[in-house]
């Protein structure tokens, strides 16, 4: 819950890594969950699963466990996902039961949650669906694949095409067409340039392939900004990046 007691999506963090930590929490409850015990993970990820613990009220504002305590069994567990799901998203739960578009999801979670938009729109639209599918909830098949987290009976995935980046475009080499979605250049001066285009559909993406690609490109732009500090005035290395918060597929934003 936020400070106005309504009910904020977690986003910024991964189904699998919420699962996990539910899973060890309701296994042997701490007196507190706080930085200290979760030590194992980011500061910043420790931020955001604070924050969804306390938004599903498994945890009260002083980080004490409350209802986490019941989901040890696995089956418990399940039930209780469940029926957050169904207390905390009803109207999209409700889409699940028949064969709704993507189209029809984005609008019911923009009248939910209207001020997540974007990007964290997409990462929450993420969120909630393998929320879902761990709880054994009805979901349209119109909706896309997204693989199944740990411990999940599902359909299997849809297959995706890799697309890989042209890396002598530069040398007037052609990627086959226009990209779109997040570009990162670094230039490293006489050493040459390194270009990563990413061009994805996010909402297709498992848990573990989202997060070690995010990764990914935030230690590229480390890096740019690493070699722009070393570069002298005449010959200073840059990054560029452009950004396009992809909604998801069928989405009419």
């Amino acid at each position: 819950m936020d400070e106005e007691g309504k009910f904020s999506p977690p986003y910024n963090i991964a189904w699998a890594t919420f699962l996990t930590s539910v899973e060890r929490i309701a296994q042997d409850p701490p007196g507190r969950i706080d930085r200290s015990y979760l030590g194992s993970v980011s500061g910043t990820i420790q931020t955001y699963l604070i924050a969804a613990l306390k938004s599903f009220s498994l945890i009260d504002d002083e980080g004490r466990p409350t209802r986490v305590k019941d989901m040890a069994d696995p089956e418990a567990r399940k039930a209780v996902i469940r029926s957050l799901l169904e207390e905390f998203y009803p109207g999209m739960v409700a889409l699940g039961t028949s064969s709704t578009t993507v189209g029809q999801l984005n609008e019911e979670w923009s009248k939910a949650f209207p001020n997540l938009t974007g990007e964290s729109k997409v990462k929450g639209i993420r969120f909630f669906i393998s929320a879902m599918t761990y709880a054994d909830l009805p979901r349209s098949s119109l909706w896309g694949g997204v693989k199944a987290p740990r411990g999940a009976s599902t359909s299997k995935p849809k297959t995706r095409k890799v697309k890989t980046v042209d890396q002598n475009r530069d040398q007037g080499g052609s990627t086959g067409g226009g990209t779109s979605g997040e570009t990162v250049v670094v230039d490293l001066g006489d050493a040459g340039r390194v270009t990563v285009t990413v061009n994805v559909q996010w909402l297709q993406l498992d848990d573990d392939t989202f997060a070690a690609l995010r990764k990914s490109i935030t230690d590229l732009k480390a890096l740019a900004k690493a070699a722009s500090s070393k570069a002298g005035p005449k010959s200073s290395a840059s990054a560029e990046t452009e950004t396009k918060d992809d909604a998801p597929e069928g989405s009419e934003e």
